[in-house]
């Protein structure tokens, strides 16, 4: 370590060695350090290599440049001559302009360039100079913005390969370090636009904060931060043993997620949002949202959310694409050939039925909405037999005209989700119903023990929902 800065640097130094040492740095690593030219980029590029020959790792130092600004050239220079001084490698990045970018495009385009060029080079760790200030800012922002703990967690000093040297020191103190040594570093005049909402946090709200609660009351939030963070750690272990409950394949169920604690509950629905492909965070407001549909348990009901459609099907949640599902409800008229061992597969893939002549053994019985086994009396059959979707208003088979139940309301009391029911097929002989599979059969072509020709048929309706009883 460096003997000759002053006495009251030391302290600062100090906490970047500890929080390179928990960094559990290997020796002969190579560091990405990200430098803006800003105060906080330059001080990092500083102490961290003070700290090189201690952690024997090497360094390269990046300049991002987002096209946003056109005077960037002066913190090109300030940024190159940083990197000769402190004997760190130098490479500049040049994003392709747009100005339509807002705060969160730009740091995402930031880091994936970054990682990108790590990949290429091998640099083991991407280091970023957050500070002390900047977890407080993200912490107030995320507060306002309606964030759970896992929010109010905060920065983390690692994620990933990226790490964060000085998030426990503000910028005050690394601005007096570098103004002893003689450092220059630029000011972004984009840190003044009140066009960011960042910007409007740190130049107008916190020092209203600062003068109404005094500095302590800041000062306390990156320890609360730590706290948070590592009982939201906790959480979401014991969160992620429910989900694995709750989770039926694609399905959320309902009563199984009734039964979560309160205190678990959002975080198995936010991990089920974000493995189906909801975009951007799930926010507090969308969780209300979706636990007031999920109040109920009869019916369904669907719920808009970016990216996704969160749809509720009796005691069970699944998610669709905003498309939807083409094809499910969509008309279609298929041949059967009874002569040969054949399958028919619905358009949309949502089920099967396998047509066996002259199966051997006793009739066939097993049955359920989903999957069904059933024998049929050839003899009676039409030449002509098709597979059509249910018609409007259409009763089982053998019901009197205007008298039978209706398919519909045979599948509500079975509680088949909406989805299924427009893809449902009727096997058809002669324009007539005679079989409706899981549902009900014409019991005049229903094989008996005594039948001679038989067609066995085999039904499946694919993806079987999980119901699990209250």
């Amino acid at each position: 370590m460096e003997t000759n800065i002053p006495r009251q640097h030391y302290k600062l130094l100090e906490s970047v060695r500890r929080r390179m040492d928990s960094f559990d740095l290997e020796r002969g690593e190579s560091l990405l350090v990200a430098v803006s030219g800003g105060s906080d980029s330059i001080a990092m590029l500083e102490l961290v290599s003070l700290l090189r020959d201690e952690f024997a790792y090497s360094m390269t130092a990046a300049y991002v440049d987002h096209g946003v600004r056109d005077d960037t050239d002066q913190d090109i220079r300030l940024v190159t001559a940083a990197a000769a001084r402190t004997g760190a490698g130098f490479e500049l990045l040049r994003l392709a302009k747009d100005g339509g970018r807002d705060e969160a495009q730009l740091r995402e385009q930031r880091y994936n360039a970054l990682q990108q060029l790590a990949s290429r080079q091998g640099h083991t760790r991407i280091c970023t100079g957050h500070t002390e200030d900047d977890q407080i800012e993200t912490i107030l922002l995320r507060f306002l913005r309606g964030a759970g703990r896992l929010g109010l967690g905060g920065i983390p000093a690692v994620r990933g390969n990226i790490v964060r040297p000085l998030i426990d020191l503000n910028r005050a103190g690394l601005r007096d370090f570098l103004a002893v040594r003689g450092v220059r570093w630029c000011e972004d005049p984009t840190n003044a636009m009140p066009h960011y909402t960042r910007n409007r946090l740190r130049n107008t709200v916190i020092p209203v904060l600062r003068d109404s609660f005094g500095e302590a009351s800041l000062k306390n939030l990156p320890s609360h931060a730590e706290q948070w963070a590592a009982e939201d750690a906790y959480l979401e272990d014991q969160a992620e043993r429910w989900r694995r409950f709750a989770a039926a394949g694609e399905r959320l169920d309902l009563i199984a997620l009734a039964d979560l604690p309160e205190a678990l509950r959002n975080r198995v629905l936010r991990r089920w949002l974000q493995e189906r492909g909801m975009e951007g965070p799930v926010e507090t407001s969308h969780l209300r949202e979706l636990k007031r549909m999920t109040r109920q348990h009869e019916g369904s009901g669907e719920l808009s959310l970016p990216g996704v459609i969160v749809v509720r099907e009796y005691s069970s949640l699944r998610v669709v694409p905003p498309s939807g599902e083409p094809g499910s409800d969509e008309p279609y008229r298929l041949t059967v050939g009874l002569e040969e061992n054949s399958t028919v597969d619905a358009p949309d893939g949502s089920w099967s039925i396998e047509f066996e002549p002259c199966p051997s053994g006793p009739c066939a019985v097993a049955s359920s909405p989903y999957s069904q086994e059933i024998d049929l009396d050839r003899n009676a059959l039409e030449e002509c037999v098709v597979l059509r979707p249910i018609y409007k208003g259409e009763s089982l088979p053998d019901a009197a005209p205007g008298s039978g139940r209706k398919v519909q309301d045979v599948m509500t009391d079975l509680r088949i989700e909406r989805r299924r029911r427009g893809s449902w097929p009727v096997l058809e002989a002669g324009e007539r119903a005679i079989w409706i599979p899981g549902l009900g059969v014409a019991s005049d072509v229903l094989a008996r023990e005594t039948t001679g020709s038989r067609v066995r048929l085999r039904w499946n309706c694919h993806e079987e929902p999980c119901c699990r009883s209250a």
